[in-house]
């Protein structure tokens, strides 16, 4: 199994023995584990399969990594059984373009953004984010950095870093990208919004339109609104977003 160039990192614990991981080439091994991943962001619903979207991944192999642990991925070379490999993070980018949606996978990743605008009222962040997802001429990836919530960006940072020269050798050149995070209610203050992942002020800082939006679930009497930020960046931006997230690694 081809391995990337990605941090080799070790992953400590009071009560958890040591974890090697790098970053590999997603294969149909880690269809699961990309699921696992990408179920943290997306809902499934009737028009939302992370199945499509994990076989895209897949396919589009030249381009993300996802990030095991080494003597898992010495073992799956030696037994070529069914069992999903255990993926610890998954770093990919999705062509989500006008002229690309004729893909389940992005008829998919385009259903759920659309489906999130759909919870906000007209603004001017909103209008310019559907502009720009409507736009037949824009060059637009959907960029997925997920992990297990305890790991932190180390794990994943330079696969992250490596991205913009894999989006060259699959012949992708886009102009934008639009990343999605997850957050949540502050316990302390009851209204101010913390993020799952550090890195996303980090992030926001170079964002071109940014939009907060707030769904509210089926069982709504008993669940909290599941709440989302849309960024779009500039990928001229993206070398600037990678020198900040230094700090963190």
């Amino acid at each position: 199994m081809p391995r990337k160039c990605s941090r080799v990192d070790s992953c400590h614990s009071q009560s958890v023995v040591e974890l090697e991981l790098e970053g590999f080439t997603p294969s149909d091994s880690d269809r699961g584990g990309i699921i696992r991943l990408l179920s943290h962001v997306f809902t499934e619903d009737g028009a939302v399969s992370t199945g499509q979207i994990a076989d895209l991944i897949i396919s589009n192999h030249q381009v993300g990594s996802v990030v095991k642990q080494v003597d898992d991925v010495d073992v799956d070379d030696e037994d070529d059984g069914e069992e999903d490999s255990v993926v610890f993070a998954l770093i990919s980018a999705i062509d989500i373009s006008m002229d690309s949606a004729t893909n389940d996978g992005v008829k998919t990743v385009r259903h759920f953004l659309f489906d999130l605008l759909n919870n906000v009222d007209m603004c001017e962040e909103k209008s310019r984010i559907i502009d720009l997802l409507m736009n037949p001429t824009a060059k637009i990836c959907f960029l997925i950095n997920e992990r297990l919530e305890a790991l932190p960006l180390s794990v994943c940072a330079n696969a992250v870093e490596i991205l913009p020269s894999e989006l060259k050798t699959a012949n992708m050149y886009p102009s934008h990208l639009v990343m999605v995070f997850r957050a949540y209610i502050s316990d302390t203050t009851g209204h101010d919004l913390d993020y799952y992942y550090e890195e996303y002020r980090h992030i926001q800082a170079f964002s071109l339109h940014t939009l907060t939006v707030y769904v509210r679930p089926d069982d709504f009497d008993t669940a909290p609104n599941r709440i989302y930020t849309i960024l779009i960046i500039l990928m001229e931006k993206f070398k600037d977003v990678l020198n900040a997230l230094q700090s963190l690694v």
